[in-house]
């Protein structure tokens, strides 16, 4: 049997990113990143302190991969900076390991450029924007419990946000990554066998670089709001 170890170097895996993803934000500081720690440690310390609930046939499997094949990401405007709002469709997927209270979850999106009015402060250009990728570890802290048909959930967590060099070297001279914090929730739907269903919204902050290049994204602290439908597969079953 190859399921424990499996389960475990997955566990194992997700907890390591997210401990790296820990250290790094500590490192950079700033008051937003530290009240989104705060609350990811504190949903940690209520969530160990509440006795697991029996397992049914029911409900979150142990290890699951969310299938994401279509969402939208949307950034607000920049409030100083003239760093234009935007968006786009994108897809991905999240890998995640659940207990009874409580999961942890490791996702990569892709969100791929498309031409757009973009506003750099009064003046407006219709352009290509450049893709962005996000990548994060979430801990997903069920309302209710995992052992349930419909699971409505809250979740917090660290990650990235890169914002690729576009070919024309116009609007993004260099690919730039940059820390973020997210939160959000959502409702996961599950039926007996190893399918199941997902809507999530996530709102994430993004953390600015003074030194990010070009004149399109990082240089001011932005605001994205994210939302999916998704499919749900039980790796591992309860």
């Amino acid at each position: 049997m190859v399921v424990g170890p499996l389960r475990w170097l997955a566990a194992m895996t997700v907890v390591y990113t997210f401990l790296r993803h820990l250290l790094k934000i500590s490192q950079l500081g700033g008051a937003i990143v530290r009240r989104t720690l705060a609350s990811v440690l504190v949903a940690i310390v209520v969530c160990a302190a509440v006795p697991a609930s029996a397992q049914g046939a029911a409900g979150a499997g142990k290890l699951e991969l969310t299938i994401v094949p279509g969402g939208w990401l949307s950034f607000t405007q920049g409030e100083e900076r003239p760093e234009p709002g935007f968006g786009q469709s994108l897809a991905g997927g999240t890998f995640t390991v659940n207990w009874s209270m409580v999961g942890i979850e490791a996702e990569l999106f892709a969100a791929p450029g498309r031409p757009q009015n973009l506003d750099f402060g009064t003046r407006s250009v219709n352009q290509g924007s450049p893709m962005v990728v996000l990548d994060s570890v979430n801990l997903v802290v069920p309302l209710a419990g995992n052992s349930r048909t419909a699971v409505p959930y809250v979740t917090g967590g660290l990650g990235e946000v890169t914002i690729m060099r576009t070919s024309d070297n116009v609007l993004q001279p260099d690919t730039e990554t940059l820390t973020a914090g997210s939160f959000g929730g959502g409702v996961k739907w599950y039926t007996e066998g190893r399918w199941g269903f997902r809507g999530d919204y996530r709102f994430t902050a993004v953390r600015s670089k003074f030194d990010a290049p070009g004149s399109f994204f990082g240089r001011e602290f932005r605001k994205s709001h994210r939302i999916y439908g998704a499919l749900v597969v039980k790796l591992i079953s309860r």
